[in-house]
């Protein structure tokens, strides 16, 4: 929606960047949140797995390559966090296209645009850093 003011013909160079801004400022917040997120619940799947093969149950160790499980459901497809990124840039990208596109192109639409990798790049290092740790941690094998 916020994407859709930047479209308006009487919309200024300087309202274009600080709509940028926010969404990508916005967007980015919510990639921290949505990785912070998928942290904890990647910790406490790992607690499940551990319990689970405590007790000899299987309903999260079928979707976990484990020799202790019968079963395994594969996913398939594109990860739902690499789309949680593929989400971020599009719609942060959105604003900087926009004004390109409409001929209001600015130098500050940089800023908006730089922010996207930085924060690409600190999420995927998290990422790394955690299933490495998780690697390095598990005792359910899988």
């Amino acid at each position: 929606m916020f994407l859709g003011f930047l479209t308006s013909p009487n919309i200024t160079p300087s309202s274009l960047f600080v709509g940028s801004l926010v969404v990508t400022v916005v967007m980015s917040i919510w990639m921290l949140y949505a990785q912070h997120y998928r942290q904890l619940y990647l910790f406490k799947i790992d607690r499940l797995l551990d319990l689970e093969l405590e007790m000899g149950a299987e309903q999260h160790r079928w979707f976990h390559r484990s020799e202790a499980a019968r079963k395994h459901y594969p996913t398939i497809g594109i990860r739902g966090h690499d789309l949680d990124g593929i989400v971020y840039a599009t719609i942060s990208f959105g604003g900087p296209l926009l004004a390109a596109v409409g001929g209001k192109w600015s130098l500050l639409l940089g800023i908006p645009i730089a922010l996207v990798p930085v924060v690409l790049i600190a999420v995927y290092r998290q990422e790394r850093k955690t299933m490495r740790w998780l690697a390095e941690h598990r005792s359910v094998v899988g």
